[in-house]
């Protein structure tokens, strides 16, 4: 639902050109319509387009993660740091989390990795069921948290649901689960291949518009051959990734060869589990052999060099793999560190210390790895160039910190690559939405005490609109302020909404939130993204029959297109009350507001400051004449042009200023000038 938008880079890569100065990018919604280096310098003016400094990338992919093994850092390095350390706190933590730790640790995770410029991530996933290994009432319910982790992050997600059947392998054959590893398993291949279609992923493979279903097996010595099939037949079905750990350890290579008489790799190729779609991650003990299979099957092999260096696996070869065929990607694996462009060099200064020699990848080769290939490996080919048509994903890079000053800009990819950290991203733009500016992530919902606080303060000081939402997990919160404010739940209007993904769930997400919200009702449900495949009207009709028993008052949407809307009048002859969209100065869309107007449809504007310049002349000018801030005339124009605002802020003097709007009303030439912005 983002509008147009226009960017001017000191500095881009773009795809076959290297780096360009002074290039105009403009997006429309999540997609780049056009790409235009050495634009020509623009007057001071309201279109002026967005700077850009230091040099802007496409976004990263992170190919392999363990989210849950981000709670390791640091705590395995206790005793040395052996591998039986490692082990031993890992299985700790996967005995631990449960769907709402994991929600809250994985967004942690991903937020991390959109601070460090990463717009998609593909999540190497197998803790699936409950401590005993029963599953969940959702048997994907661990699943579905990370999901929505990446929702509330900000970053877009392949789900590489994991089959992992066996504790592994040794010379004398499979070994059964032991302890937390219990929760691993679904018993066989044809069980996880159940499980998996349960996630329900549209024809597309989407399971939410920003998250996909990919498959994975462990390992060899994790799944024993005759159960890899339904995986491969699963993932050929859906065209999904197939990912798979190979020859991490050189016990595994011998236990393989001891027990089924080939290599990894060979075993992998009979059971045809090896093609395009593939990703093998490490392959850091193959020989001459398995790199020609490899090669040959035309696999991506993703590299983790911090958790390889973090765990004594070896040094990846990463050189012979290319130069058998197989395209690179990078991962951060155990998160030991989260920064991608440290796995970039890491590639390079690995082969340097295997081979004793220098130059073995120039950076422009590292950040195909980090951007293009990774993203086509989790199934995302349209993202990781800057280019028309391919998904708005940004990421600025600063050139003049304490670690890149004094980079030429002839050499600035190198500076990228061997210099800087993911302490240098400045700017990460994720489907043309901002997830980090100025180094700061932009979606954190308010929480905890802070949430409690900030919706005290306003209801103190006189808001009677409170919005929330199942995602942001603050409306016990918000319910404890509510009671607590003294006023009559009468003269308060609460909404929520029911969160992506939760189709046949509504009246049970319904419960829960009047639960926590200490409520019998509430004032607007909203259904907060369109559901995926044919449940856009089912879920509508489940709305409204909530409604029709008295738990809400008004049932609308959110993020909804005008085609959608349409769809659910015609069907039910009810309309949506609201359509709560991103809504500002810089979206501003005469059509689309006349649209919902015609069909009787309040439109409710979201981040109604994110993408307008506040420092901009003409809102200096304005809010000069009226004596307020640049903030309070662009909530005032969303009030004059008929929108529904809500603003979010946690800062007390912040609450009373976006209050404070009825003093001044803008005239209509003000009106018409903040809607050119």
């Amino acid at each position: 639902m983002s509008g147009a938008r226009r960017w001017l880079a000191d500095l881009a890569w773009l795809p076959g050109q290297g780096v360009c100065r002074d290039v105009l990018i403009e997006a429309n919604g999540d997609r780049f319509t056009s790409v235009t280096p050495q634009a020509p310098a623009t007057p001071q003016a309201p279109a002026t387009p967005e700077r850009l400094r230091g040099l802007t990338l496409p976004g990263f992919a992170n190919a392999h993660s363990h989210a849950f093994h981000r709670a390791l850092r640091s705590v395995t390095q206790a005793d040395r740091g052996t591998f039986w350390t490692w082990r031993e706190r890992m299985y700790d933590v996967a005995a631990r989390l449960d769907p709402d730790s994991y929600l809250s640790l994985a967004r942690a995770v991903y937020a991390e990795m959109t601070l460090a410029g990463v717009s998609c991530v593909g999540e190497f996933h197998y803790l699936h069921h409950q401590p005993a290994g029963r599953p969940y009432a959702d048997p994907n319910a661990m699943g579905r948290a990370l999901v929505q982790a990446a929702a509330e992050a900000g970053l877009r997600i392949t789900l590489l649901d994991t089959c992992y059947l066996s504790g592994g392998l040794d010379r004398f054959g499979v070994l059964p689960l032991a302890g937390p590893q219990v929760r691993f398993s679904d018993g066989d291949g044809s069980q996880w291949a159940a499980r998996a279609e349960a996630l329900g992923p549209d024809e597309h493979g989407l399971l939410a518009p920003h998250a996909r279903a990919g498959a994975a097996i462990h390992s060899v010595r994790a799944v024993p051959p005759e159960h890899m099939h339904p995986v491969v037949a699963w993932a050929s079905r859906r065209g999904a990734p197939l990912h798979i750990h190979l020859s991490e350890q050189r016990a595994e290579n011998e236990a393989c060869r001891a027990v089924y008489g080939v290599s990894p790799a060979q075993l992998l190729y009979d059971e045809d589990v090896l093609g395009p779609r593939t990703s093998v991650v490490h392959a850091t003990h193959v020989g001459s052999a398995e790199l020609e299979l490899l090669g040959g099957s035309q696999v991506f092999a993703c590299l983790c060099p911090t958790t390889e260096r973090d765990l004594g696996d070896g040094l990846a070869p990463a050189r012979p793999l290319a130069a058998a065929g197989c395209t690179l990607t990078l991962g951060s694996d155990s998160h030991a560190v989260i920064d991608i462009l440290e796995e970039a060099r890491g590639v390079e200064y690995a082969e340097r210390l295997s081979k004793r020699s220098r130059g073995h990848f120039t950076a422009e080769t590292l950040l195909q790895a980090a951007t293009g290939a990774g993203h086509t490996s989790l199934g995302w080919p349209d993202a990781g160039e800057i280019a028309p048509g391919t998904r708005a994903d940004l990421v600025t890079v600063s050139l003049d910190s304490m670690r890149t000053a004094g980079a030429a800009g002839d050499l600035a990819l190198e500076a990228a690559v061997f210099a800087a950290s993911a302490a240098d991203v400045r700017t990460v733009i994720v489907g043309g939405r901002d997830v980090v500016r100025d180094g700061i992530h932009q979606l954190w919902q308010l929480q905890g005490q802070l949430a409690y606080e900030a919706t005290r303060h306003a209801l103190q000081v006189g808001y009677r609109h409170i919005d929330t939402a199942t995602i942001y997990h603050n409306e016990e919160q918000v319910g404890r302020a509510i009671a607590d404010s003294g006023l009559d739940r009468a003269d308060i209007f609460v909404t929520t909404k029911l969160p992506p993904g939760s189709a046949g769930r509504v009246r049970s997400i319904m419960a829960d939130s009047l639960k926590a919200l200490g409520t019998d009702y509430v004032d607007l449900w909203l259904v907060h993204w369109p559901p995926r495949g044919r449940n856009l009207v089912p879920l509508w009709r489940d709305f409204l029959a909530v409604r029709d028993d008295g738990l809400t008052r008004a049932v609308g949407v959110s993020n909804y297109s005008m085609n959608q809307i349409d769809a659910l009048t015609e069907a039910t002859g009810e309309r949506p009350a609201v359509n709560q969209i991103p809504w500002s100065p810089s979206r501003y869309d005469a059509d689309l507001l006349a649209a919902h107007a015609e069909r009787g449809v309040a439109l409710e504007g979201y981040s109604p400051l994110k993408g307008t310049r506040l420092r901009d002349r003409t809102l200096g000018e304005i809010a000069a004449k009226y004596g307020v801030t640049p903030a309070q005339v662009v909530l005032r124009w969303h009030i004059d042009i008929g929108v529904i605002v809500i603003p979010r802020s946690a800062r007390p003097e912040r609450i009373e200023q976006n209050l404070d709007l009825f003093s001044f009303s803008l005239t209509p030439e003000e009106v018409a000038r903040i809607s050119t912005l």
